[in-house]
């Protein structure tokens, strides 16, 4: 992930992470923005840096959400954000939407989910 960090600057990341949360020094974010592959993620693509990740390889489901969720949020319009599984099968590759957000979602939820999770 250095790699990374490098090459779009660690700087930018890390003053994008102390203004979006407000009380956070510099200190603390760079350590975060240098270990945390998630947060990493996401805040190139707050940054517009990166259009998409994938994250939740390691570690749990809910950490990886609320990461997402104080960094990126909805799209502007929707009500929330949504999850995506990938399944790779001898039959194909399946995408599977929100399988873990939201545990009894209204009828304006589901129609909102395909465009959460469109790229």
């Amino acid at each position: 992930m250095m790699v990374i960090l490098i090459k779009i600057g660690i700087l930018g990341i890390v003053d994008e992470y102390v203004h979006l949360f407000k009380g956070v020094t510099p200190m603390y974010s760079r350590r975060v923005m240098t270990a945390r592959t998630t947060q990493i993620a996401a805040v190139m693509v707050r940054c517009g840096d990166a259009d998409a990740m994938i994250c939740g390889v390691e570690g749990n489901f809910i950490s990886h959400l609320h990461y997402v969720r104080d960094m990126i949020g909805a799209r502007p319009g929707l009500t929330d954000v949504a999850a995506v599984t990938m399944l790779i099968l001898k039959q194909g590759t399946y995408f599977l939407t929100d399988t873990h957000v939201s545990e009894d979602p209204t009828a304006e939820q589901l129609a909102d989910i395909p465009y959460s999770v469109k790229t």
